[in-house]
Order: structure tokens, then C-alpha cells, then sequence
């Protein structure tokens, strides 16, 4: 599932997760081990502008199209598809597993409970990706202002770090930051771990973070 497709190919030439996915699960649908333990795959993917989603369907029809599994796109603003993901998550079989890709414009839609509700079943997986040195580089601002372009952020940090706003502040080491937040994930029996995109190698600037939300490990 993926919860902000975007438009899927880009104007030079670079494709996006919905596309990637498609590319993937072609992939593994053509390959011997399919075919021996075919298994029901759903390819489900959202994005509030219509025009997002007009373009990957496009793209899946001029690419050989839907055949083996399934594709279903909705048009909506994340907290409506936000109650869709919840119930179907919920009322899969105990045998189904589900990934979610959240890759969020900016981080306003993300909090906790959001990713606990979504994951208590044990069978959900999250990739999230956030804007981490833009969030670090306000916590401070966020937390003294009631400016409305910083109430997200300090919805985010107030759901993170409830009555314990001190552990976090903008001159903290970026590493520091993503661990802290990682830490805050390790809910339901889960496991997150984190990879990020650098910048500036040359001074280390990390500007994205992308947190990895699996399954208690103990079980593999």
C-alpha cells in the first residue's frame, strides 16, 4: 500500500515507489518460484491529486497492465484513506502480511498512534520516509510557537515524546535524533531501523530519513 503515490514517472525520466512496485511484483509474478507458490498479491496506492493517480494507471496500462494480482487506486485525503487502511489491515486473514509505504509531503498526516493503530495486528509492515534535518533544525522554534506552519511538527514531537520535550532540541546530533525516534517506535513487538540520505559528504548533512518499521526479528 502506498499511501502518497505521486505521479509515479517524473518529467526527467525518474520513476517513484508506485512504479517500482509495479516493476517488483512483475518481476516476481514471472519468476519460477511464483509460479511453483503463487501467492494473492494487492498493489493498492493513494494520493490526494487525481491527476497522481490518472498518470500511474497510465503508466501500469502502457507497461503490459494488471495480470496475476491486483491494483486499486483512491483519490483521497490521507486521514480518509487513513480509516480505509486501518479496516483493511484489520480484517485480513491471519495469513495475509501487508507493507505500507508512507512517504508523506512533509510529515503533518504522520504521528504515533497512527503507525501503533496500524501495526497492532502484527502482520503490518511501514516504510516511513521523513524530511529528518528540517524537522531537527525546528524542533526548538516548534516547541515556543503557536505559528501554525509549526503545529505539525509539535503534533509529531507531542505524540514522539509526551511530557518529555527536553530529550530533544535542535542543536542535538542529527544521529542522535533519528535514534531517539527509533526508539519511540520499538512498540507492538516491533523492530525499526533507519537509513538516511546524505546531501553534503563532505560535511554530513543528513536531510531524509528512511525508517524501516518490521516485525519483532526474533521471529525470523
Amino acid at each position: 500500500m502506498d499511501a502518497f503515490c505521486g505521479k509515479g514517472e517524473y518529467d526527467d525520466g525518474g520513476i517513484g515507489s508506485p512504479i517500482e512496485t509495479f516493476n517488483s511484483i512483475q518481476s516476481i509474478i514471472s519468476s519460477n518460484l511464483y509460479l511453483t507458490n503463487p501467492t494473492k498479491i494487492n498493489h493498492i496506492v493513494n494520493d490526494i491529486n487525481k491527476d497522481n493517480i490518472e498518470n500511474v494507471r497510465n503508466y501500469i496500462d502502457s507497461h503490459g497492465g494488471v495480470s496475476g494480482w491486483n491494483y486499486k487506486a483512491y483519490n483521497h485525503d490521507f486521514e480518509d484513506f487513513k480509516t480505509f487502511l486501518l479496516d483493511l489491515v484489520n480484517s485480513q486473514s491471519a495469513n495475509s502480511r501487508t507493507l505500507i509505504f508512507l512517504d508523506p509531503y512533509g510529515y503533518k498526516n504522520i504521528d504515533k498512534s497512527t503507525i501503533v493503530d496500524l501495526t497492532k495486528n502484527g502482520r503490518t509492515e511501514i516504510v516511513l520516509w521523513l524530511p529528518i534535518a528540517n524537522m531537527k533544525r525546528f524542533i526548538d522554534k516548534s516547541k515556543q510557537s503557536d505559528e501554525a506552519a509549526f503545529l505539525p511538527l509539535k503534533h509529531f514531537l507531542d505524540a514522539f515524546f509526551p511530557n518529555q520535550l527536553g530529550e530533544v532540541y535542535s542543536k542535538m546530533d542529527v544521529f542522535e535524533f533519528i535514534n531517539k525516534i527509533k526508539d519511540k517506535l520499538k512498540i507492538n513487538n516491533l523492530y525499526a531501523t533507519s537509513y538516511y540520505i546524505e546531501r553534503d559528504s563532505a560535511n554530513f548533512i543528513v536531510y531524509s530519513l528512511l525508517l524501516l518499521i518490521i516485525l519483532d526479528m526474533k521471529k525470523y
